[in-house]
């Protein structure tokens, strides 16, 4: 199996796998609040040069709800993509990949 990158235990791996999940019973609405937060119904190639960054948060007592409603959003922010690739590297997660980016 695959580890990530600050994935150093059998915990950290299962939350990811839990998040993912959630990410997918969300991605409807996720896909759609992309869509108008980077305004492409006006600006069809935004995608191109900018992101949503979106900061959730875990549930304290998560592990007592159905996954779908396990984790709030916080808050969301459209950046530059240099912006969010570079926090991403400074918070040590990574980098972020360029899909269809011109």
């Amino acid at each position: 199996m695959r580890q990530e990158a600050g994935e150093t235990d059998p915990d950290e791996r299962k939350a990811r796998r839990e998040f993912e999940k959630w990410v997918s019973h969300h991605n409807p609405v996720l896909s759609l609040v992309i869509y108008r937060a980077l305004r492409l119904q006006s600006d069809p190639d935004a995608f191109k040069s900018k992101g949503l960054y979106i900061y959730f948060e875990p549930k304290a007592d998560r592990q007592s709800y159905p996954l779908h409603q396990r984790y709030n959003v916080v808050r969301g922010v459209v950046e530059d993509l240099d912006s969010i690739r570079n926090a991403a590297i400074a918070s040590g997660a990574g980098g972020i990949e360029d899909h269809g980016r011109a």
